[in-house]
């Protein structure tokens, strides 16, 4: 009888739910879609802002503003370069996260942030 008992609260005690298997699979996943995701936005970035800096160059024959806040810069060039590089920033790194998030869903068959059952 005390040997049934014990081994039934044994059983009780290590029995893991689906329930808390899928929050710990989603948690493990959750880092890693985290650094999926923050990688390929800050390489996007990055990259389009290179490309953005020579695409400048190429068509006024001049640097860029480094600093679109400096009195030496004219005010139209600094409107330009910072709705050029916050539309092309910005876009470069939605479109990123959005091939991530299919990436993912390649790979895991859910997309980011959704439990699978």
């Amino acid at each position: 009888m005390v040997h049934e008992t014990l081994t039934s609260t044994m059983s009780n005690v290590f029995k893991t739910s689906t329930k808390d298997k899928l929050m710990t699979r989603n948690h493990r996943n959750g880092w890693k879609w985290k650094a999926l995701g923050t990688g390929a936005a800050v390489m996007a970035g990055v990259g389009a802002r290179s490309a953005l800096k020579a695409g400048w160059t190429a068509v006024t024959d001049d640097d860029p503003p480094l600093n679109p806040a400096d009195s030496d810069t004219a005010w139209s060039q600094a409107l330009m370069w910072t709705v050029a590089a916050g539309v092309t920033v910005g876009l470069a790194r939605l479109l990123a996260r959005r091939g991530a998030a299919e990436g993912w869903r390649a790979w895991t068959g859910s997309y980011p942030g959704r439990a699978r059952a």
